[in-house]
């Protein structure tokens, strides 16, 4: 790919530099024409660097030699400025500092959120989950024009850089998101953002994407990835569904296509909530947010009940799981207190 020509950053620095010759202009002037009072040195100044002639203005010899350097280093420096300025400003530098000051403050004010570490074909699918269920991120990717492209229909919160860059992963900061899911295309790039992540924040939960399964899956889990992800054998278990179980795969399909984003859900019994130690019929779960619970995991020994009846007791950590929208499982985790 051919790169864009890098055009400064700093466009006060040619400012600055003519800004400076002016004032050389002075006091030059000033010190070698003996009886010039300082208007006269900057009205000269200013005449001779904006080529607007003059008259005889009884310049000395040494003062002409000086007006000859001044004009051609001042022409020379108010020309770059001049165009340093205007391609900064035609180029968008000056709207994209704001904008990227507008995304800093933004992601400063998160917390609990996710960052998605690569936009290629499986982390698009990734990001368009987390756009329909609302859950808050911050995206990583090193491609500029890849997330304007992507951010030019839905704008989401974004961080353009290499993920692998600890500096990077404290800018969608890492130290306050819930979990980090990294999606890039080599496993050597993926076990690095697992490494740095979890040196980063040790209680995050992060998921990360495996190619070479046999390779590397245990070392992403040796580095602190909680769960690995295999592109190519979810993809096979798909089709195997497809072919065993069709009318299951199209309900589960229609679900994740839906508008009113209906999903299967998980809520974490908390000690903030109002249901730990309450059966399921005491705390009342339908009527108060409208959801049915399809499935309890319990935190003691880990196993599944489905399907569970009025009778169960609920316990501190056990996970309810669900179906609903995105506003009834708030609901959900609000009563159960999910951390």
């Amino acid at each position: 790919m051919i790169e864009k020509p890098q055009i400064s950053k700093r466009p006060w620095l040619p400012v600055l530099l003519f800004v400076g010759i002016c004032g050389v202009g002075i006091v030059g002037y000033w010190s070698l024409e003996p009886g010039w009072s300082l208007l006269d040195a900057i009205f000269m100044t200013f005449i001779t660097l904006t080529t607007v002639g003059y008259s005889d203005y009884g310049v000395s010899a040494t003062g002409r030699i000086f007006t000859l350097v001044l004009l051609f280093a001042g022409i020379g420096s108010f020309t770059y400025a001049v165009a340093t300025v205007t391609t900064y400003l035609v180029e968008g530098h000056l709207r994209d500092s704001f904008r990227r000051r507008r995304m800093e403050k933004l992601i400063s004010g998160l917390s609990q959120h996710s960052i998605i570490c690569g936009m290629g074909n499986t982390g698009r699918y990734v990001l368009e989950e987390f756009q329909k269920v609302g859950h808050e991120f911050v995206v990583i990717d090193a491609d500029a024009d890849r997330m304007q492209s992507l951010c030019a229909s839905q704008p989401f919160p974004y961080v353009q850089g290499d993920a692998t860059d600890d500096r990077v992963l404290e800018q969608a900061g890492i130290e306050r998101a819930e979990r980090l899911i990294t999606t890039l295309r080599e496993d050597k790039d993926n076990l690095f953002v697992v490494l740095s992540a979890r040196r980063l924040n040790p209680a995050l939960r992060i998921i990360a994407k495996v190619i070479d399964v046999g390779a590397t899956r245990e070392k992403m889990r040796m580095a602190g990835a909680n769960e690995v992800i295999s592109p190519d054998a979810i993809g096979g278990l798909r089709m195997a569904s497809v072919a065993l179980r069709p009318q299951v795969v199209g309900f589960l399909d229609l679900m994740l296509r839906e508008e009113t984003a209906f999903r299967f859900e998980e809520a974490r019994i908390g000690s903030a909530g109002k249901i730990a130690g309450k059966s399921i019929g005491d705390a009342r779960i339908r009527d108060e947010v409208g959801l049915l619970v399809v499935a309890v995991r319990k935190h003691r020994d880990g196993r599944f009940v489905y399907n569970p009846g009025a009778d169960l007791v609920l316990e501190m950590d056990d996970v309810l799981f669900a179906i609903g929208d995105p506003e009834s499982v708030g609901r959900l985790r609000k009563l159960a207190g999910s951390p």
